[in-house]
């Protein structure tokens, strides 16, 4: 197997997926965060997984001033490098295409993720309560934001 030169890895990534990729950070040499449009992130995680052989880590999910950042962490076991795919959702329509149909392992992350922040993760093959129980109703979000105006993703 050949070597991966990962100086050149932004650009590899810009020239695949110009005007998909809305930002990158080199957080260390073998830490890239790459900012990306919901709409293509099944094609570029797919790239990644099938590509690449990078593993699916987890994914987290956190409020911001316009939404919410969704971040899928990938690693390549062999190298130690891990990649972060972002990507921004509105908060008065928080919803992405789900990741479960692709990776089993982001089933229950999704779930959780719904369950606390109130985004709809779109075509997700069980999406039933996981965490809740009785701790609260099913349409109540304890970590979601009410809506706010005038608020947007600078990455959108």
């Amino acid at each position: 197997m050949t070597a991966f030169n990962y100086d050149i890895f932004p650009d590899i990534l810009k020239l695949n997926f110009d005007s998909d990729i809305l930002g990158l950070m080199v957080l260390q040499r073998k830490r890239l965060v790459v900012q990306i449009r919901k709409e293509a992130l099944l094609e570029i995680a797919n790239y990644f997984l099938d590509e690449l052989k990078y593993r699916f880590i987890i994914a987290s999910g956190m409020n911001a001033d316009y939404g919410y950042d969704i971040i899928y962490h990938f690693s390549d076991d062999n190298t130690g490098y891990m990649i972060n795919l972002m990507v921004s959702i509105d908060e008065k329509k928080p919803e992405i295409e789900s990741m479960a149909n692709m990776i089993s392992a982001a089933d229950w992350i999704e779930r959780e993720m719904h369950e606390l922040l109130g985004v709809k993760f779109i075509n997700h093959p069980n999406m039933t309560s996981f965490i809740s129980g009785e701790n609260w109703e099913s349409e109540e979000h304890p970590y979601a934001r009410p809506p706010r105006d005038n608020k947007k993703s600078p990455r959108s």
